[in-house]
């Protein structure tokens, strides 16, 4: 019987505005080496165009995949660690691979990592909880690419023409918006620590959200 694995990776985790997005892909061991054969390397290591077109063919070599969108709203309101864990808990659950390959989250150690994943169902899945595991593994990386892809088309349907990154132009982007509008851009995550200077900087602290 082939091994079923399956790779999990985030897109977005460290913008202040738009999604963060974790995807998730399925495929049988013996198929990763088709994964190679189409290019499938860290999504950070590909132009915006080569993802485009990389990811149909993703999706007809894999067995199946899962994409989640985690809204500015939903980071704001919890523990984006704690959120993350919990959707990557939810696309093991649903994919139910033989073996789960995630790259690793932030800081967070793989001891720690496991004692808040807690049990999966079923609890016999084999974790590999790695550091750069979008560069070492092809099925991470075509996950990364699958996060980045959707991420990507969620920026430009804000329109803002900003990558949503702290950054300069990101920050002047806010600036601006607050000093025309007398309220923050949407999809903006309002706790992180660039949007909540620009905010004190400006005065806008009261606006609602801000805690």
């Amino acid at each position: 019987m082939d091994e079923i694995v399956v790779g999990i990776d985030e897109a977005g985790r460290g913008s202040c505005i738009g999604p963060m997005v974790i995807a998730g892909i399925k495929v049988n061991k013996d198929k990763l080496e088709d994964l190679k054969k189409i290019g499938i390397k860290d999504s950070k290591r590909l132009r915006p165009e080569v993802r485009e077109d990389l990811l149909n063919k993703i999706i007809d070599i894999v067995l199946g995949y899962k994409i989640v969108l985690v809204l500015a709203q939903e980071i704001d309101q919890g523990i984006i660690t704690d959120i993350e864990i919990e959707k990557i808990k939810m696309i093991t659950n649903e994919l139910k691979p033989d073996k789960v390959i995630i790259d690793k989250i932030g800081g967070l150690s793989r001891e720690r990592f496991l004692k808040k994943l807690r049990l999966l169902e079923p609890n016999d899945i084999e974790i590999i909880y790695e550091k750069k595991a979008d560069r070492d593994y092809l099925v991470v990386a075509a996950s990364s690419i699958l996060a980045k892809v959707e991420r990507d088309r969620a920026i430009r349907d804000l329109g803002y023409g900003v990558s949503g990154y702290p950054n300069e132009k990101t920050d002047e982007f806010i600036r601006n918006y607050l000093l025309e509008h007398k309220e923050l851009p949407k999809g903006i995550r309002k706790r992180w620590k660039n949007v909540k200077e620009l905010s004190t900087q400006l005065e806008f602290t009261k606006l609602d959200g801000f805690y």
